[in-house]
Order: C-alpha cells, then sequence, then structure tokens
C-alpha cells in the first residue's frame, strides 16, 4: 500500500509541474535567474521528477520478497519467502454415497440390512503448512459419522535422511491404504483391507532413496480411538514398517511397476480382544463375516503387493496375512486379498506418487466442457476380493466380492463413481451361506 501510495504522486509530478519548477518560475520572475539558467534548470528538474517515477512504479509491480502469495491448485495455498519458506494450504474433501444392498432369502433372514438410503461417506476440512522450511504439520477433522480426528501430526524434514512426524495418522502399511480415499479406483477399499491398522498416534519417520525410486517408512503406534487417545496397563502397540520401489518408472509415470512389503507386529496382553469384521465392500450393508472377539497376545501381519501401469491400462494386486498368537490353544491364520484392473477410454492413466509409494490425483486430459465438446475423463474397473476369517475353532466365515466400477471424472477435483458388487458368504458358524447384490453412487469433490 505504501509503494503505491508514493508512486501515485510520483506519477502526477511528471506530468504537471513539479514543487522545483515552481520555485525556479518564482525565481525567474524576482530576477534571481536569468532566463538561460532557468531553463536549463528546469528542464533537468523534470527529467529526475520522471526518473523517480518510472522507478518507483517498477517498485510497485514486484513485491517485496517478503509478501504472502496466494494461490490455487485443487485447492487454496499461501506462501511465502524464498523457496516457500512458510506455505500453508486448507480445504477438505465431500463424498455423498447413495447405495442399495440387496441380500438374498438366507442372507436376509440371517443377518437383514436390506434397504436403499444415502449418507455422507466422509466431510472432512484440514489446514496444513510448512513453517521454517523444515517443521510442518497437519489438521483434519472428519465431520461425517459423529466426528473423528484423521491426519493430525506435527513433523520436521531432515535433510538427506527423511521426515520425522509425531501424531495421528496412518500406518505405513498397504499400497490400497496408503492411497487417499479422494484417489480410490472404487468406492471402498477391498475386502482385504479388514487387516490394515490405518490409522493411530505414534512416531514415524519415512524417506525414499535413489531419486525416489525406493520409498521407505517406520514407526512405533499406539492404538488410539477416534480422537486420538489411548491410555492403560495393556500392552497396544504396533511396530509398523514398509518398503517400496518403482524397478520401472517411464514416461512421468505413464509406463511403471510398483512392488511394495509391509509388516506390523502388534503387541497385546491377556484380555485385550481382536476382532475382525468386514461388509461386501459396501458401507451400507451390515458385517457378513465376522471372528468375534480373540483373546490375542500378539498379531504378526505381513503384506505384498504390486502395481503396473501401461498408459490407460493398469493392473493392481495385494495380499496380507494375520498371523494370530491367542493366550490359549494354537496360533490362527486369517487372510486375504484383491486384484484389479482398470483402463481409461479417454486416454489419461494413473498417477504415481513416488514420495510417498502410493497412487494420486488423476487430471483428465480435457476437463467437463460441453460448449467445447468435451465431457472430461471416463474409466473402467473391476475387482475380485477374498477374505478368509476361519482358522482353527474360529468361524468367522469366507467372503467374495466381484466389483464392477465407471468412474467419471469431470476435473481434476470433481468425479462420480458408480459400483455393482455382487458378494457370496460362506462357512461362518451358525449364518447360513448366501449371495448380495450391491449398487452404489458416490459424487466427490475436495479442494
Amino acid at each position: 500500500m505504501g509503494l503505491a501510495a508514493s508512486a501515485r504522486p510520483a506519477a502526477a509530478a511528471a506530468q504537471e509541474r513539479s514543487f522545483a519548477e515552481e520555485v525556479l518560475e518564482i525565481l525567474r520572475e524576482s530576477g534571481q535567474v536569468t532566463p538561460e539558467q532557468y531553463e536549463r534548470l528546469r528542464k533537468k528538474a523534470k527529467a529526475e521528477a520522471e526518473a523517480e517515477a518510472k522507478v518507483q512504479a517498477q517498485a510497485e509491480k514486484q513485491p517485496l520478497a517478503s509478501d504472502w502469495s496466494f494461490h490455487w491448485k485443487n485447492g487454496f495455498t499461501l506462501a511465502k519467502g524464498k523457496g516457500d519458506e512458510f506455505k500453508l494450504k486448507f480445504g477438505g474433501r465431500i463424498q455423498n454415497d447413495w447405495g442399495v444392498y440387496a441380500p438374498d432369502g438366507n442372507l436376509k433372514d440371517s443377518l437383514g440390512g436390506n434397504g436403499t438410503g444415502t449418507k455422507f461417506r466422509r466431510a472432512r476440512l484440514f489446514f496444513q503448512g510448512r513453517v521454517y522450511r523444515y517443521a510442518f504439520f497437519k489438521a483434519q477433522y472428519d465431520f461425517a459419522a459423529g466426528g473423528a480426528f484423521k491426519d493430525v501430526y506435527l513433523g520436521l524434514e531432515i535433510p538427506k535422511l527423511g521426515a520425522l512426524r509425531v501424531g495421528h495418522m496412518k500406518e505405513p502399511f498397504s499400497l490400497e491404504e496408503l492411497t487417499s480415499s479422494k484417489y480410490l479406483t472404487f468406492v471402498e477399499r477391498s475386502i482385504a483391507s479388514v487387516f490394515n491398522p490405518s490409522r493411530n498416534t505414534g512416531l514415524g519417520m519415512n524417506g525414499s532413496l535413489g531419486e525416489q525410486s525406493v520409498n521407505w517408512a517406520l514407526g512405533v503406534y499406539r492404538d488410539t480411538d477416534s480422537l486420538g487417545r489411548g491410555f492403560g496397563n495393556q500392552s497396544a502397540y504396533n511396530v509398523t514398517a514398509r518398503i517400496s520401489g518403482t524397478p520401472l518408472y517411464e514416461d512421468h509415470g505413464a509406463r511403471l511397476l510398483h512392488l511394495g512389503v509391509s509388516y506390523s507386529h502388534q503387541f497385546r496382553s491377556d484380555n485385550q480382544l481382536l476382532r475382525y469384521r468386514e461388509r461386501p465392500e459396501n458401507s451400507f450393508a451390515p458385517r457378513l463375516v465376522d471372528t468375534g472377539a480373540i483373546d490375542a497376545e500378539g498379531v504378526d501381519l505381513i503384506n505384498a503387493g504390486a502395481a503396473l501401469v501401461q498408459g490407460p491400462f493398469s493392473v493392481q494386486a495385494e495380499g496380507t496375512g494375520s498371523f494370530v498368537n491367542p493366550v490359549s490353544g494354537g496360533a490362527m491364520q486369517f487372510w486375504g486379498t484383491y486384484a484389479q484392473v482398470s483402463y481409461f477410454l479417454t486416454g489419461e492413466h494413473r498417477v504415481y506418487k513416488r514420495s510417498s509409494g502410493a497412487f494420486a490425483r488423476i487430471s483428465p486430459l480435457r476437463n467437463f466442457d460441453p460448449a467445447e465438446g468435451s465431457w472430461g475423463a471416463f474409466e473402467l474397473a473391476a475387482r475380485y476380493s477374498y477374505l478368509d476369517l476361519n482358522s482353527r475353532d474360529v468361524r468367522g466365515g469366507r467372503l467374495q466380492d466381484v466389483t464392477a466400477g465407471l468412474n467419471w471424472y469431470l476435473f481434476p477435483n470433481v468425479r462420480v463413481l458408480f459400483d455393482y458388487v455382487f458378494a457370496r458368504e460362506s462357512s461362518r458358524g451358525a449364518v447360513a451361506s448366501g449371495t448380495a447384490h450391491s449398487a452404489l453412487a458416490r459424487f466427490q469433490i475436495d479442494f
């Protein structure tokens, strides 16, 4: 504001008679300078005034390096200082789901849950940033389903080593889990994700090697509730690690091969119960498989997966095993897997973020604009997933899902998803085997 205010009088002085010229005029009229002296001094004063006006006008056009800049790139960002020493971003996401769940007679009689409806699957706001170049933070809150913490942490970048975080965050486990819900190919993650520890409060570190061709992460986490709280005399700590890499990465990710493996040891003590139960990739449906409560002393989780992107075509698969050491009786093993394929009819490809070892935002080659004959991007997808929760005397059941999807990307941050899910449940204790059909639609925007 100061620069603009000072530049305006200078500009006016260059166009009208300056103060120096007025003084010279008085001196000329009083006979204290000759006409020749007056003309020479007047030209000099005018030239100096014009030069000063140009310098100040140029300074007005170029803000100081310390000024904040504000811009939009799929979200609102404020930045300040050389190299974005200070960088703040705020935004959120809205996911409004509509669904139909239609079980056969056996499942309807045993578990019920048939019907239609809608809900906000996620309604989140976040504020994150980087301060003094090396310190960073994120605070994300989900208002859906009564409200909960999501990512709430602070961190420190350590040059040549990695990023250290403390707070509530995802444990580094599984490609599907670490891919944000904003970028999932289907409305829901696969049924194999029942084993993923997801978010807990802890201390973690991650980094990259070889120009981000290898990504590693390691952390210690305490099991917590939806607000990041956990306290007691029980051992409820997890040590979780993941390593992933892209032995093939070409054409900015249009051709890539991802390989990854994750491991987590979950320490448990007496009277600390473990339970796995899952829905048929439809958050409106009841849980079709359920181990019930298991008194466990410890659990080992192992996950391995791969993904291949060849232009508009991609394939992705993972398998996860849970090896449970119960308080009494022999060890138990539960496991799940999925495989999926997708193809962009409009030529786009899935985007992979090497720094995190997960998939990221897809931008249409041409945004939705009917006036220009452009309708955005379209993707076809299919997935098969399997979950086995039977081991020894635990008869949690087996579940198979087949999902077909059509995704419409109108803009980089607006998309609509349509899924059809066929589920088959079997071998669950006293619950009769049966099948169920689901139809799902999601309307999503993130910013």
